[in-house]
């Protein structure tokens, strides 16, 4: 299987008014990523996304579909959720996971209940979102209308990236905004497009737009404002930066247009949301501060994030939901007395100080000592990914194989320690054969085996023992070595 960085994956959900083209959007983006062989259809009732019976009859979606697409080596995880009222309840459950938003717009009906329902929702949870205007291609359908109702509901932060080329019948490409590139579509083609230069008939238009679109991305940014200026306008490399920005701090929502049932403008928009979309990396980091940890304070931890607004959240969680700049006596959140204590953080800067020197420690030791067990029958460290920067090597783990060592698990682990290598099978059971979750969650034994197998197999070492010496670890490969050749004996 395909290993893909943090920064490389796109987790959006699809969103908007029933019939508003979500399923057939998804539909597109699969065949234009080479992900269906042909281009599928909700009339034809061959769509990935709805495939239960009751969605093929009613020709509407009742629960989230996901549609993994690789396009320019990016992972990006399209999820089709339900436009119809009352099966919103998954389209929440899709945003709680989703990285960001595309609010889908009928380019005939512009805004309607639903399309407000969902940004709700969106606007609840604090996502980013882009709005894509389809159905261009219909009669009576008008980008101009529909990006006025968008404005008309949700403010003129909504600005156009994409101008659509041609209406109605005649629609048949997007202008990039950001480039000032024209890109011409075959209907019902690969929905990957040709760049052409801009129409002149359209370029006054253009230009008009992208001096629009580059003063909202300079407004919030002091440094690209100095910039716009000094020089009138923007690189398209600092556009690109600004809108992704603008777009993290909910400052700016991107409008692209396209028509997803002929596959005109989607290759533009999946460039678009791999471009500019935020990545699952993450806008927040947490570390853990309790007894067996790296660092470590006995108990607590740290969140870390570059959001302010994020930061004032989770500092309100751990301040029983005050606010900063508000009186002690108010409670603007349920929240909690969780705050570390300055004797905790006393000790924890202290580790601080020495936590990158220890760290290469780690790295060098656990390389050196994967590759002396790598050489014992039954043995198999756990290989760090080959996409990895770093290990911070918490916990040192390996697969035990009973057969090929030639002994029980538990024997093993009562010789490693009887030669002085403490050592432990780490947990007896996945995590999810917790008491906790009774009998109702029994099927989740058939669901993970990897997480069961591991369980099985697994041998953990405390990360402690990397702090040691080349010559230490030489003598933790010497123990295991010699319990492996008296195996048989034990």
């Amino acid at each position: 299987m395909k290993v893909y960085e943090g920064s490389d994956l796109r987790n959006v959900a699809l969103v908007g008014h029933l019939h508003s083209g979500k399923t057939s959007l998804a539909a597109a983006m699969l065949f234009t990523a080479g992900a269906t062989p042909r281009l599928t259809r909700v009339d034809e009732g061959n769509t990935p996304t709805d495939f239960d019976e009751e969605e093929v009859a009613r020709k509407i979606s009742i629960s989230a579909g996901i549609a993994p697409v690789e396009w320019k080596k990016n992972k990006l995880n399209l999820v089709d959720t339900p436009g119809f009222n009352s099966f919103l309840y998954e389209t929440k459950a899709a945003l709680v996971g989703a990285d960001s938003g595309a609010v889908i717009v009928d380019g005939v009906a512009g805004v309607e209940v639903g399309t407000q329902h969902v940004y709700n929702l969106c606007a609840d949870l604090d996502i980013p979102r882009i709005f894509v205007i389809n159905k261009l291609d219909r009669e009576r359908a008008s980008f101009d209308r529909a990006l006025e109702s968008i404005h008309s509901s949700f403010g003129r932060t909504a600005v156009p990236v994409h101008l659509p080329i041609g209406a109605e019948r005649e629609f048949k490409g997007v202008i990039d905004l950001v480039r000032m590139k024209a890109w011409i579509y075959t209907p019902d083609g690969d929905g990957k497009g040709k760049e052409q230069d801009i129409p002149a008939d359209m370029a006054e238009a253009a230009t008009a737009a992208h001096e629009v679109l580059v003063e909202m991305v300079a407004e919030g940014n002091d440094e690209l404002l100095e910039e716009f200026f000094a020089v009138g306008t923007l690189p398209i490399e600092h556009i690109v930066d600004g809108l992704k920005q603008a777009l993290r701090d909910r400052r700016l929502f991107p409008v692209f247009c396209c028509s997803a049932l002929h596959n005109i403008g989607t290759g533009q928009l999946l460039d678009q949301i791999a471009e500019i979309l935020p990545s699952s990396i993450g806008a927040m980091a947490t570390f853990s501060f309790q007894a067996s940890k790296n660092m470590t304070a006995g108990e607590g931890g740290i969140v870390v994030t570059n959001d302010e607004k994020l930061a004032e959240i989770a500092e309100s969680l751990v301040w029983v939901g005050r606010k900063k700049g508000r009186p002690w006596y108010e409670h603007h959140r349920l929240g909690w007395n969780y705050r570390l204590t300055e004797f905790q953080a006393a000790i924890l800067l202290a580790q601080l100080e020495r936590l990158e020197e220890q760290t290469k420690t780690r790295q060098k030791n656990g390389a050196y000592l994967t590759a002396k067990l790598s050489q014992i029958p039954g043995i198999k460290p756990m290989a760090v990914p080959a996409y990895a920067t770093g290990h911070a090597w918490h916990i040192y783990c390996l697969r035990f194989l009973e057969n090929e060592f030639g002994t029980t698990r538990e024997k093993f682990l009562e010789a490693l320690t009887a030669e002085g290598v403490p050592a432990s099978s780490g947990y007896a059971h996945s995590l999810f054969n917790n008491p906790m979750y009774g009998e109702s969650h029994a099927h989740y034994n058939e669901t993970c085996p990897a997480s069961n197998q591991a369980c099985r197999e697994a041998v953990w070492m405390e990360h402690r023992y990397l702090l040691g010496t080349q010559s230490d670890m030489d003598s933790i490969a010497t123990a295991i070595a010699k319990v492996q050749a008296n195996a048989k004996n034990l």
